[in-house]
């Protein structure tokens, strides 16, 4: 039968043995938690985003060919004013 410091030995060395496991059940609690939650951002930050091409730009025909502010209407029938500035007054 063993002694009474035996016993307590095998007493500490238990606790020291289930501390240890629940110490390191709970750092693996943790280690999963924090890939839960940067895996996904990971693989967020690696995705390609697809790049549109901008739309081809549309340049209205004029009415006639001698009309000066004929280029400067929009498709939508609103014309657009033109000012040419000459020389300042002296």
């Amino acid at each position: 039968m063993p002694i009474f410091s035996q016993q307590a030995e095998f007493v500490e060395l238990s606790l020291t043995i289930a501390y240890s496991c629940a110490s390191m059940a709970m750092s693996s609690v943790w280690a999963a938690a924090s890939m839960a939650l940067v895996v996904p951002l990971a693989m967020a930050s690696t995705a390609r985003v697809e790049v549109v091409p901008p739309p081809p730009q549309v340049v209205p025909e004029a009415e006639s060919p001698g009309a000066p502010y004929a280029a400067y209407r929009s498709n939508g029938g609103h014309a657009s004013t033109l000012v040419r500035m000459g020389p300042m007054p002296g």
